[in-house]
């Protein structure tokens, strides 16, 4: 089972945007937030590396709102 690390600004519209890409999410989990945004992608980055798994893109969010860092796991990418 593979883990993806991101970071976005509303966590239940991207989970349910990734459910749709990803099959059989699991764990979804808030590891961090609300930060600014440059403090989230920092946590991003070091929990990636840590845990030796991929990112995903930011979502369009605005620069200056709350950032959440996010994780989860899947078996199969859509």
């Amino acid at each position: 089972m593979a883990t993806r690390i991101g970071i976005t600004t509303d966590p239940e519209m991207q989970r349910l945007y990734l459910e749709g890409m990803f099959q059989s999410l699991k764990q979804w989990r808030i590891e961090a937030g609300p930060l600014p945004k440059p403090a989230a992608q920092q946590r991003q980055h070091y929990l990636a590396t840590w845990r030796g798994c991929e990112t995903l893109r930011d979502d369009a969010g605005a620069v200056n709102a709350s950032w959440y860092v996010y994780s989860f796991k899947y078996d199969v990418h859509k």
